[in-house]
């Protein structure tokens, strides 16, 4: 049977939902701003938003440490990330109330947090990605710079975090 437009209409809020969710998990920005994901990690993220949805749709009552578990495999494997920074738990309980409130047809809480939401910066990470790419060459030892503090504040409040590549 198809689908009837209440559910495909759930089905896309549930997309936008997730979509916002992870552009706001800073974490997730980090990485992808700091290049873990090498070149490809904005693209990364977007795959991500649609796995994510996949993984709902897939999965039965699917519990909030299992949506984390499954968070953090995809950002370690696609990212070379290990979240540590205990955002986990908080953007798997997001994501969990949200499917939740779309498939019991409790859209408008849904419909309020994603026109509220406020993303860290993955759409600016593709302008400036376009407009000044890499020269080749550039190898990930050069993402490092060299006579800063592992981790320092910036003006707009962001936190800079570098790495050191492993051996």
């Amino acid at each position: 049977a198809p689908f009837s437009n209440s559910v495909v209409m759930a089905n896309d809020l549930f997309r936008q939902g997730v979509a916002a969710v992870l552009q706001e998990w800073e974490a997730l920005d980090i990485a992808i701003k700091n290049g873990f994901g090498g070149s490809f990690g904005v693209e990364k993220a977007r795959w991500m938003e649609a796995a994510t949805v996949q993984y709902f749709q897939e999965n039965d009552n699917l519990e909030d440490d299992e949506v984390e578990d499954f968070l953090a495999t995809v950002v370690n494997q696609e990212f070379d990330t290990i979240v540590d920074d205990g955002s986990l738990p908080s953007v798997a309980k997001k994501l969990c109330w949200m499917y939740a409130h779309c498939i019991n047809g409790q859209e408008d809480e849904v419909r309020d947090f994603v026109s509220k939401s406020k993303p860290c910066s993955m759409a600016s990470a593709v302008v400036q990605k376009q407009a000044s790419p890499q020269p080749e060459g550039d190898s990930e030892e050069a993402m490092e710079p060299e006579g800063q503090d592992e981790e320092k504040e910036e003006e707009d409040g962001w936190e800079k975090v570098t790495y050191k590549k492993r051996r």
